[in-house]
């Protein structure tokens, strides 16, 4: 077995993505605010919690829990997207969204996203 094939085997998860339409500036130069839409559905993945560590924000302490995602080499996903959801083969939902994208490194098999999900505690 080769090694692409292994990893393609391993992606039986499912997730959604969105994707931030939201171009350009306003006439005092900020941002736009977002406006995310579907971008892509049921993409083969599989995810998993790397690490988890806590930041107090003012007065309140938040968790971060920091996940890994691997996804197939020519998905079309940037650092700018989110993921809405991950579902395994008959739709059950495994991780909720929103999960920020914060990385997207490319390896000999597969693309890995680092991804964010903040909650309040």
């Amino acid at each position: 077995m080769t090694v692409a094939r292994s990893a393609s085997r391993k992606m039986t998860m499912r997730c959604d993505i969105e994707r931030d339409g939201a171009v350009g500036t306003d006439d005092w130069n900020t941002d736009p605010e977002e406006a995310l839409a579907p971008h892509l559905a049921d993409v083969h993945c599989w995810a998993w919690i790397g690490t988890d560590r806590e930041t107090v924000d003012g007065d309140k302490t938040v968790s971060i829990e920091v996940m890994r995602m691997m996804v197939p080499l020519r998905t079309d996903v940037t650092a700018k997207d989110q993921i809405i959801s991950v579902k395994n083969r008959l739709g059950a939902i495994l991780f909720t969204g929103p999960l920020r994208i914060e990385t997207v490194e490319r390896r000999q098999t597969h693309l890995e996203l680092t991804l964010d999900r903040v909650s309040d505690g």
